[in-house]
């Protein structure tokens, strides 16, 4: 019988993700979904009182409310809500005034508090076999912080067959895709490779982000995916998909570019 590690590296070179068991229902996760499209529906002034910025090593990480355009030069449409414990003990202080966002974070807290266990897991079993990724992430040094957001996504509609997200490697050193409103996700090695990924109920889905494959080997290159919009799934009449995703960083590892996260790779292996 295949170990832990085994099982998980196989299904990374045959599809270049691994399903982990969530600890978190679907009704929660979508509680929490509800909430953030009911903030989302708050005036942009008031939506944008929360956010701010950490420093990091790649230079700074968004938390709270942010957006994303093509029209400003991006490469999506986007809007979503970058939740962890700092940005939980921050809005809390200072959103008492704002209904709406207290009850996103309530509903936040719990599912982030059931899925990050499943992704540290993960990294857990890659530690067995290289020891000190997790250190890395969970223990940065003094006067540094954990790298470790969820996201709430909400993109707009646009016609069928268009990119909603286009390719891409993830900036951290792993991710867990915890759950989507619609098909559309796709995941292989290169462009070339993705194949489209249903979401299996109680299942989230682990892949490698760049920062991995320099810590381990090329089994663990960079999962490249991209989301496409599907005939005739819309979520609402404004938004066409929501998903919500768990990162992982780690500090002290080689600063990404851009063109380095939207640049496909070739598939090598060992």
């Amino acid at each position: 019988m295949p170990s832990r590690y085994e099982s998980l590296v196989n299904d990374l070179d045959t599809q270049s993700f691994h399903k982990m068991p969530l600890r978190c229902s679907r009704a929660d996760i979508e509680t929490a979904v509800k909430a953030f499209f009911t903030f989302m529906e708050l005036p942009e002034a008031t939506k944008r009182r929360f956010a701010f910025k950490l420093e990091d090593y790649q230079g700074q990480m968004e938390m709270g409310y942010w957006t994303r355009s093509r029209a400003e030069g991006k490469a999506d449409n986007r809007e979503y809500f970058h939740y962890d414990a700092a940005a939980d003990e921050a809005f809390r202080k200072t959103g008492t005034d704002c209904p709406e966002l207290m009850t996103f974070l309530d509903a936040a807290k719990i599912v982030y508090e059931a899925t990050l266990p499943t992704l540290r897991e993960a990294v857990q079993i890659i530690d067995e076999v290289y020891p000190g990724i997790e250190k890395k992430i969970f223990e940065p040094g003094p006067g540094r912080f954990l790298q470790a957001p969820i996201r709430f996504l909400g993109y707009p509609n646009t016609d069928p067959g268009d990119f909603l997200a286009s390719g891409h490697y993830d900036k951290g050193i792993v991710t867990l895709a915890i759950a989507e409103s619609a098909p559309g996700l796709r995941i292989g090695k290169t462009p070339d490779t993705v194949q489209d990924v249903i979401h299996e109920e109680g299942y989230g889905l682990f892949f490698p982000a760049i920062q991995l494959e320099p810590l381990t080997n090329p089994h663990f290159a960079p999962s490249w995916h991209d989301v496409i919009q599907k005939d005739q799934d819309t979520f609402t009449s404004d938004y066409s998909r929501w998903a919500v995703v768990l990162f992982f960083a780690a500090w002290d590892e080689r600063a990404t570019t851009w063109e380095d996260r939207h640049k496909p790779k070739q598939k090598t292996m060992e």
